[in-house]
């Protein structure tokens, strides 16, 4: 699979013009997870145990790829407009991802638990926890028509 596939890509956009030249408008974002191969994020790993009992987690292969989690946002813009005699100049505001919401970007794969006198390896859990990043990006943006 390649590396940034989203097999369902959702976008739908909302905006309103006020008058004296206002306009404030949403975007609702959503995606599936994109392939979890390694090449830009971690690579599907599963727990297996060998004939000696030891355990571990192990790479799969490509063609076993599990996918990251799906991910859903929301963006905001404002927007104001002034027309003069010889031209036009615009001011925007965008924020991405104003519903703050973190993007699962990879898989983490570690232990709990541990050697206990006495007791060795069984009380090792694996664990597959999420790596997540909140991405807000303030855009600020000036045009001028003429």
């Amino acid at each position: 699979p390649f590396a940034f596939e989203q097999a369902h890509t959702l976008n739908a956009a909302l905006s309103y013009k006020f008058g004296n030249n206002w306009t404030v408008g949403t975007v609702v974002h959503f995606n599936t997870g994109r392939p979890e191969t390694g090449q830009i994020t971690s690579q599907t790993q599963r727990w297996v145990t060998d004939g000696n009992g030891s355990t571990e987690w192990v790479r799969q292969d490509l063609d076993r790829t599990q996918r990251l989690a799906p991910f859903f946002r929301v963006d905001a813009r404002i927007a104001k407009s002034w027309a003069y005699q010889d031209f036009t100049l615009d001011a925007s505001l965008d924020v991405l991802n104003i519903s703050a919401r973190q993007e699962v970007v990879a898989y983490e794969y570690r232990f709990e638990g541990g050697d206990y006198e006495g007791s060795p390896h069984k009380d090792i859990r694996p664990v597959r926890s999420p790596v997540r990043i909140p991405v807000i990006l303030p855009l600020f943006g000036l045009k001028a028509t003429y």
